[in-house]
């Protein structure tokens, strides 16, 4: 794992998705992978983004999430199923300490509120994302831009599933 400044200067320099990423579609799920170059085009080893979608729901639910040496580092997600609670005892800020975050409200995982977090291949700091992105779409955008990444992924598919 490399040291917390330098995946702060990671996180500032711009990058760009390389190539064009499909999706790739599993039963009721889809995931997209991406390496990432840096504004000159040239790969930056060990960094990419994943983005995954539940593609049978009505209104998809999704995560985007920037990995670094294949932990994660940043992550967005939308309109989780499940409700999350942030830890008490670690050196985070006062205002996140025992946050409960409710299911099907979308959140954010900073690299700056996990800097101290003490497993790196888990983020464990999240809070609210305002305003709730409209679409799984919308929300990867918006991941991207946080994370400093020009450019778009092509939509994700969608196949509702038809109840009766």
């Amino acid at each position: 794992m490399r040291t917390p400044v330098e995946i702060d200067a990671l996180l500032a320099a711009p990058k760009r998705i390389l190539g064009a990423p499909q999706w790739n579609e599993m039963g009721p799920k889809a995931a997209l992978s991406a390496a990432l170059a840096d504004e000159d085009g040239a790969l930056i080893g060990g960094v990419s983004l994943r983005l995954n979608v539940l593609t049978h729901l009505p209104s998809p639910s999704g995560n985007a999430i920037f990995l670094l040496d294949r932990a994660p580092v940043q992550r967005l997600s939308f309109r989780p199923d499940h409700s999350h609670v942030n830890p008490a005892r670690y050196p985070i800020p006062a205002e996140l300490k025992r946050l409960k975050l409710p299911a099907d409200a979308s959140r954010i995982y900073r690299w700056d509120d996990d800097r101290l977090w003490p497993r790196p291949d888990k983020i464990g700091v999240g809070r609210s994302l305002r305003p709730e992105p409209a679409t799984v779409e919308d929300a990867f955008a918006l991941f991207l831009k946080i994370c400093g990444i020009a450019g778009r992924v092509e939509p994700p598919p969608h196949r509702p599933k038809l109840e009766f």
